[in-house]
């Protein structure tokens, strides 16, 4: 049996605080870092430079790249803030869903099937399907673009889902 190892390559220096989540994108042409004094940076794998920082007055918690559309970075806070990050264009668009947990968002995952972000927060896992007709509304901070679904709520359809599709064979 050969023994599989990995050999350091290099360090990335010079972020302020500490480094609290890292995530590549699906692509692996991006590497973004979340800190403990709420910047995320998001390096090109191709030379390790910075493409983007950006800064939210709580620490950066959590990160997760939407699978499907380029560039799309969700970024959780401890303040309980998701944000979504355009990173592909020349000045990154940042929206921004307050208080989307009462507590902080300690690990985001983003199902590439459904379209179902999933927060991770306290005791409780937020269930958040993405909404491409909520753009323009999730530009202004305060609105949410995404419509919030309870576990309860996203169990009972998924159980009506695998109901209607066992009756159907």
């Amino acid at each position: 049996m050969s023994a599989h190892r990995y050999e350091h390559e290099m360090t990335i220096t010079g972020l302020k605080e500490s480094v609290l989540a890292l995530e590549f994108s699906p692509d692996g042409k991006a590497l973004a870092s979340g800190c403990e004094d709420g910047s995320v940076t998001v390096f090109s794998t191709s030379d390790w430079k910075p493409l983007h920082t950006f800064a939210d007055a709580s620490p950066s918690t959590s990160l997760a790249w939407h699978p499907q559309i380029e560039g799309l970075l969700f970024c959780g806070f401890k303040s309980g803030d998701v944000h979504t990050i355009q990173t592909n264009s020349l000045w990154a668009n940042v929206r921004i869903w307050t208080d989307a947990t009462c507590e902080p968002v300690h690990c985001l995952s983003h199902d590439p099937g459904l379209d179902i972000l999933a927060v991770g927060s306290g005791k409780d896992v937020i269930l958040a399907k993405y909404s491409i007709r909520d753009e323009h509304a999730a530009s202004c901070q305060g609105h949410r673009p995404w419509d919030s679904l309870n576990y309860d709520e996203m169990h009972a359809g998924l159980d009506r889902s695998l109901d209607d599709t066992n009756r159907a064979r």
